[in-house]
This record gives structure tokens, C-alpha cells and sequence, in this order.
């Protein structure tokens, strides 16, 4: 899509992409092509280790680990790859963040590159992994929710338990019957 609309906009305007996991996955070597076509995108990878935002080494359900090993059972990907350093041999300009207070000056940099060389740049930028956002409990409902409680992770069911992932009271019809006095 970056390449689209950097062509759409007859590259005149820098293009910004936010990745995670999932997508350096599928389309990462589409930043290659937009080297060679000198595409001014900046692509940020929001490098958590694991696909789907994450989270789902909590909620999934027993019965999908049948190796017991999280990594080859579950959306993680290799932990502490650095895209940055192969999209470097690329071509691209990068920036490494690893702290809050590295984002910004990376993006600056980023874009002052993209702006001035009308080339791609890529910032890669370490998430934690086991921040849940609120949209978990929304999630799990659609995802996990017809799943009886006992299927779920043990800490799955201390995360929900303790209401430290908290699903909306208009939800709670939608999940198993095994989840209500959880829920409560």
C-alpha cells in the first residue's frame, strides 16, 4: 500500500506505514521493491514478537499447544530479530528504537531522510510483548468466547479472574456459560 500511495502521490510526500509482526512477514520484502523504485516511505515495525498484537500465549485455548512449545504452537515469530539490520543491506536508511524516549528522534531522522533522498527508511521499534490493550476483552469474546473456561490457559483465567483483562458486562451473554461467574 505504501508503494501505492507513494506512486499515487507521484512520490511528493513522504508515505508512512506502521507494521507489525505479521505484516515484515507477509510484505516485509516489499520494502526491497520500494528501494529499487525509490519509494519515499518510512515503514515503522512495531516488533512485539509475535503476531496479532500479541497476547494470545494467555488466551488460547490448551488444546491448540500440542507440542508445548510456545513457538511452534502459537503467532509468535523468532524472538529478537532486528529487521532493521536486513532491511539495511537493502538499501533502506534505519533507526533502532529500543525506549520510549528514542521514537521520536527516530521518526525525525526517518523522515528527514525520506524527505531529502526520496528513498525508503525503516524503524524498528521493540514492543513489549505482554502489554494487553483493552481491546483484549473485546477480542477474546469474538475469538475464544465460545470456548468452554476450562480450554482457556491457566493464566488466561487469572487475567480475566483478577480483571486485569475486563470484558463489557453487554458482552457477557455472547461467551460460554462456563465464563459467567468469572465475569462476575
Amino acid at each position: 500500500m505504501a508503494i501505492g500511495a507513494a506512486l499515487a502521490t507521484n512520490r511528493q510526500k513522504p508515505i508512512f506505514a506502521i507494521m507489525g509482526d505479521g505484516a515484515v512477514g507477509a510484505g516485509g520484502m516489499d520494502i526491497e521493491t520500494a528501494v529499487r523504485w525509490n519509494i519515499p516511505a518510512v515503514f515503522c515495525h512495531e516488533n512485539n514478537g509475535t503476531m496479532v498484537t500479541g497476547g494470545w500465549k494467555y488466551f488460547s485455548a490448551k488444546w491448540c499447544s500440542p507440542t508445548g512449545n510456545r513457538l511452534l504452537d502459537s503467532w509468535e515469530t523468532m524472538p529478537n530479530i532486528r529487521y532493521d539490520r536486513m532491511f539495511k543491506e537493502f538499501g533502506c536508511h534505519t533507526e533502532f528504537v529500543e525506549r520510549d524516549a528514542e521514537l521520536k528522534p527516530a521518526l525525525k531522522a526517518a523522515f528527514d531522510y525520506v524527505k531529502k533522498e526520496c528513498k525508503p527508511a525503516f524503524v524498528e521499534v521493540m514492543v513489549e510483548e505482554d502489554v494487553l490493550q483493552e481491546i483484549w476483552g473485546l477480542g477474546l469474546v469474538g475469538a475464544l468466547g465460545n470456548m468452554p473456561w476450562e480450554g482457556m490457559t491457566e493464566e488466561g483465567q487469572r487475567l480475566i479472574d483478577t480483571k486485569v483483562i475486563r470484558i463489557p458486562i453487554e458482552y457477557f451473554m455472547m461467551v460460554h456459560p462456563s465464563w459467567q461467574p468469572h465475569l462476575l
